[in-house]
């Protein structure tokens, strides 16, 4: 009895220290590994036999992941899903549609039973009948340069907002094809967050209805949303003469602006206005020292945001304007060949120029013959002169902006400017 008594003891003994030494599993290395699609059937452009398709998978998937992650177009709404190991048979329990492209889309929301999503998502065209070839091509562009580099999302969906069609492309151009005839939508956005899903205000989007069969590429312009309105970012009075607004964002027209003094016993006549960007300038009838009020309507920017009734406060300058004007660049290049028998002359001016101060003359350089020709955009940084009439071939011309053209303030160019120029024939 005591040597049993012994044997107890040091076996309860031996049992408290394994279990104090006792290690838990470890979950092993984690599975980060994205499914793919080995294989489909029937594969693309094939005819679908006994309404059954069938998709192998490289791996299981989440079977929650399926209402999501696949879908068939046009809807398919009696239909069986059983498994195979990997593999997923559709069994299709109603009549398909006769002469008609089916589309089945496995997109990027199917995971595997570790949360892994699909690498990309793809649309396999199957039929059943005759295949229809129409198409859609789009080219995209882009508020943001910068967003041209990165992978665009993209949805063709019919009338009712369904999913005909998935892509992902890095390029500047996509095309879906093999379309039935019917109308679509087609939506587009760049995922940079890479949730699988378009974010409101930090993702550029773009969607719009397509005509059915149009031949026109579609143009996707990817656009950041934007509710903001546009406003007042400061004024200055930069001299007797001239008013500069800059707004907090670009302007696409020319706003209503009223200038009035303080005491509203009368306003300052606004001769010219400039818009380039976010800037407007005025070019005004004298100011004084005053403080005026500002009043601007209508102030409209690239998303279509509207201010109305807006007035800000701005204190007079009597001081004019010293800087001489110049010419900074001109189109043609002096010396070169032109096609166009009523070319366009472009100069361009470091400031506004009013249209009335721009002396100019354009010669025939063989006859010395004055030619006529009219200002037919101006009264901006920016004049564009043409001939009245159409010049000669193979006849040389000289075009001269005067030295005593002047800005609004009569200050003289320092130089005469001229560009000479030839007109050929257009077929060479």
């Amino acid at each position: 009895m005591k040597n049993l008594l012994i044997i107890i003891l040091l076996s309860g003994i031996l049992l408290t220290s394994a279990c104090g030494n006792k290690k838990s599993p470890t979950g092993g290395p984690v599975d980060n590994i994205k499914p793919e699609i080995l294989n489909v059937t029937p594969n693309n452009f094939e005819q679908i036999t006994d309404n059954t398709i069938s998709i192998t998978f490289s791996k299981p998937i989440d079977k929650t992941s399926l209402i999501q992650g696949i879908q068939i177009y046009p809807p398919v709404e009696n239909k069986k899903y059983s498994w195979n190991n990997n593999t997923l048979n559709i069994k299709i329990n109603e009549p398909l549609k006769e002469n008609t492209n089916y589309y089945l889309n496995i997109g990027s929301a199917l995971k595997c039973f570790h949360g892994n999503n699909l690498e990309k998502p793809q649309t396999y065209i199957l039929i059943n009948g005759k295949l229809n070839t129409n198409k859609i091509s789009a080219q995209f562009a882009y508020e943001d340069e910068k967003d041209q580099f990165l992978e665009k999302r993209i949805l063709l969906l019919d009338s009712d907002s369904l999913l005909v069609s998935e892509k992902n492309t890095a390029e500047n151009n996509i095309i879906f094809d093999y379309l039935n005839n019917q109308s679509f939508l087609i939506r587009s956005y760049i995922d940079k967050n890479k949730n699988n899903r378009y974010d409101y205000g930090i993702e550029p989007y773009f969607q719009s209805r397509l005509i059915e069969k149009s031949l026109q590429p579609v143009k996707i312009n990817l656009a950041y949303a934007d509710t903001t309105k546009p406003s007042v970012k400061y004024i200055q009075s930069t001299s007797k003469n001239d008013i500069e607004i800059v707004f907090t964002k670009n302007i696409i027209k020319l706003p209503y602006v009223l200038i009035e003094d303080q005491n509203k016993k009368g306003s300052v006549l606004i001769l010219n206005k400039y818009l380039e960007n976010n800037t407007l300038r005025l070019i005004t009838a004298d100011q004084d020292t005053t403080t005026y009020q500002v009043y601007l309507n209508n102030i409209i920017d690239k998303k279509l945001n509207t201010t109305n009734d807006l007035m800000v406060y701005m204190k007079g300058n009597p001081v004019p304007l010293k800087n001489v004007p110049k010419i900074v660049s001109s189109f043609p290049r002096n010396g070169q060949a032109l096609k166009e028998q009523k070319p366009k002359i472009r100069i361009d001016f470091s400031e506004v120029m009013l249209n009335k101060n721009i002396k100019f003359s354009l010669i025939e350089s063989e006859t010395g013959k004055n030619i006529p020709a009219s200002i037919i955009n101006g009264d901006s940084k920016q004049i564009v002169i043409s001939p009245n009439d159409y010049l000669k071939k193979f006849n040389t011309y000289i075009l001269k902006i005067d030295k005593s053209t002047s800005n609004h303030h009569k200050i003289q160019l320092t130089d005469n400017y001229e560009i000479m120029f030839i007109i050929t024939d257009e077929k060479k």
